[in-house]
């Protein structure tokens, strides 16, 4: 009886055999592509996608969520409990691999399960950080209401170092994946899209009465997996954490506010130019704007003593030290030769160094300084990425409006 128990076990090894179920196929494949898409987004794709990054890190989100249900209620070897190995067993496994003889396991081994770990952090502090930087710079999201521009801007350096990071990850898991694949004689991608992989005889344990046939391995995988409830307890979480990010994202934003200028403002310096928003000049510009109105860029534009003092003090209250928006931290710092000149300024030269001289020589545009004609949100004073839209020059059609490597440069800095 014993020797027919263990040429049964024998005769099972080399049989393909489920391990990897449906959703956790789905999850990881979704992953993948949702990474690479945030990542192409992030370091080729200009500033005004950045809707198209945040649905994508929305995306990640939800299978983030999904992931960490699904690890304590999804199948055998989806479930967290299955692949918490020790640093010891880790350092093992890594060493055993490099000398070619790996151990092999059904289901994760030390390596993948510590890159399913590092993975699943990384991309949860990827959302942090994004939500951060959203918030402190771009003043939107649900953290606008919490985060000033400096720490912003730093949350998006270490966001941004944070995707080098992951794309290092991905290169080293996709190189142990085929290592492994090759030291184990199976397509270990392969398995990941049909869920099943080939029992080797390292698979069965030794005692017969414990033996992993096929049948047995597919059954304790689907054991106590109950796909309905967990589906319907993520999309619960998904959809409630949605609710609160919307919720918070109501909140009024730090460091902007709603502006309130004299309805002088609007009817004399609105009738020649746009009326720039206060933020976009610290108070020493504007008062030598106001004070030369004589001389104001080749044209007398002399008003009223008492109606320059009104907007006069309205500008200087609402200046750029007054803000803490992106606008106001980049131009509060002028150009000394030119200091009333807004387009002179070291900040707005290094945001516009890559659109072409005749974008603003188009007619829809007309000149450097209309700043309605691409952002959208000037008047608000916020000039978000995801606001901009630079006319074309012919109607119906768009250019591009800045080089994706400016905006890298930009964010580093």
């Amino acid at each position: 009886m014993l020797q027919k128990l263990n040429q049964s076990a024998s005769d099972e090894a080399g049989q393909q055999v489920e391990v990897w179920d449906l959703p956790i196929r789905l999850f990881h494949w979704a992953f993948a592509c949702l990474t690479l898409a945030a990542l192409l987004t992030g370091f080729y794709a200009p500033e005004w996608w950045l809707d198209r990054h945040l649905l994508i890190g929305a995306g990640l989100g939800g299978l983030l969520v999904f992931r960490i249900v699904w690890g304590f209620a999804g199948g055998r070897f989806a479930r967290f409990s299955s692949f918490a190995y020790s640093p010891r067993a880790l350092f093992t496994h890594l060493r055993r691999m490099l000398s070619g003889a790996p151990e092999h396991h059904l289901g994760h081994n030390p390596a993948g399960a510590m890159m399913v770990f590092a993975l699943l952090l990384m991309v949860a502090l990827m959302g942090i950080s994004g939500l951060l930087a959203l918030g402190g710079v771009e003043k939107e999201g649900p953290l606008a209401w919490l985060v000033d521009f400096e720490s912003g801007w730093l949350s998006l350096r270490l966001h941004r170092f944070g995707a080098y990071l992951i794309a290092a990850m991905l290169v080293l898991h996709v190189a142990g994946v085929i290592l492994q694949s090759r030291l184990e004689g199976q397509n270990l991608a392969r398995a990941m899209i049909t869920g099943r992989k080939r029992l080797l005889n390292e698979h069965l344990p030794p005692r017969i009465h414990k033996q992993l046939s096929r049948t047995d391995v597919a059954a304790r995988n689907r054991s106590s997996v109950r796909p309905g409830r967990a589906l319907a307890f993520a999309l619960f979480l998904i959809l409630t954490l949605a609710a609160f990010l919307e919720a918070l994202s109501g909140l009024p934003v730090r460091g902007a506010r709603a502006l309130t200028m004299p309805a002088s403002f609007r009817s004399e310096c609105g009738d020649c130019h746009m009326a720039y928003h206060p933020a976009l000049l610290p108070a020493a510009s504007w008062r030598a704007i106001m004070d030369g109105l004589e001389d104001h860029f080749g044209e007398d534009a002399t008003l009223d003593e008492a109606i320059r003092a009104e907007i006069e003090r309205a500008l200087i209250a609402n200046s750029a030290e007054t803000w803490d928006t992106k606008a106001s931290h980049f131009f509060r710092v002028v150009d000394p030769a030119e200091p009333k000149r807004i387009t002179r300024t070291p900040g707005w030269r290094a945001r516009h160094a890559a659109i072409p001289a005749k974008v603003f020589k188009q007619k829809s545009i007309a000149s450097k300084s209309n700043c309605g004609a691409c952002h959208r949100d000037a008047r608000r004073g916020t000039f978000a990425d995801r606001h901009i839209s630079i006319p074309a020059p012919r109607p119906g059609k768009e250019i591009a409006k800045a080089s994706s490597s400016n905006s890298a440069k930009e964010r580093t800095k």
